[in-house]
């Protein structure tokens, strides 16, 4: 945190580019760092966080918020202990953090996080299921967060518009034990946020978040095209038939793995397969 703390006015005082603002307390890949880059240079607005997919809370895009600025927020995960886990880290009482052990659905969502968005609105909205991440966007997007993080599938390139189709069941480790088909491509968001006003401003260095921010909310941020922002993964999520990591970080031999697997365009419903990304 003391580190965190130093960096944070470092880049409140000096970063002149987002990519170099990187940095991590509780974020898994330099999220903690953009975040306070977007609020130095946006007009973020209120104070408060949602977050989807955040597991124990050890690992999150938001706890620096609530930890650092003390921001109020609400956590959703499946987990069913999830209220323990927060209580051990005294943000429910220290920042009015509250949590919902829920397993999240297209049908359902809204209607999670629609008590604290009614209440506070959104200034910060991070999703992150590993999964049907752009259905749930789609019914998310109606409480107008300042900010999106969302989680893009390197994979499927920076220009196709993709997703996997939507099932309420559906679990990443099923139909193909490789691990790598969920989510959608970047492009796929910037598709689904432009229509509701919202800037693409920038993807992680390491290729898995993208973040993008109300065009009457950018101050002096720059937006970027899909192309332009796009970063490949950097990490190995492959697996084998024993689920250990293969070490395979080469995309197309990747998606060979999976290239009869379904998938649909989003700019026109039209269906697809992995195949066609080939």
């Amino acid at each position: 945190m003391a580190l965190g703390t130093l960096m944070a006015h470092q880049i409140a005082g000096t970063a002149t580019s987002i990519a170099d603002a990187e940095f991590s307390v509780f974020s898994q890949f330099g999220e903690d760092g953009i975040i306070e880059f977007i609020l130095r240079d946006g007009d973020i607005t209120p104070s408060t966080f949602v977050e989807i997919g955040v597991e124990t809370y050890v690992e999150a895009n938001t706890r620096f918020l609530a930890e650092h600025r003390l921001w109020r927020g609400l956590i959703v995960d499946r987990n069913p202990s999830l209220s323990r886990d927060l209580g051990r880290t005294n943000l429910d009482w220290r920042s009015q953090v509250s949590a919902v052990s829920a397993f999240v659905t297209r049908e359902t969502v809204a209607s999670i996080v629609e008590p604290f968005a009614s209440h506070t609105g959104i200034g910060l909205l991070s999703l992150d299921v590993d999964g049907v991440d752009y259905w749930l966007l789609e019914q998310l997007v109606a409480f107008d967060p300042a900010v999106v993080i969302v989680e893009y599938n390197a994979l499927f390139g920076p220009t196709s518009t993709v997703t996997i189709p939507y099932s309420a069941a559906f679990d990443r480790r099923l139909p193909e034990y490789h691990g790598i088909y969920y989510g959608a491509s970047l492009a796929a968001f910037v598709h689904l946020l432009a229509a509701h006003g919202y800037s693409l401003i920038t993807c992680n260095g390491a290729g898995n978040n993208a973040f993008f921010v109300r065009a009457d909310r950018l101050g002096a941020l720059q937006a970027r095209t899909a192309r332009d922002a796009y970063n490949p993964r950097r990490f190995v999520e492959h697996r084998a038939i024993d689920g250990a990591l293969t070490g395979t970080s080469d995309a197309r031999l990747q998606l060979c793995d999976i290239r009869e697997l379904p998938l649909v365009d989003v700019t026109d419903g039209s269906s697809t397969t992995v195949a066609d990304l080939l």
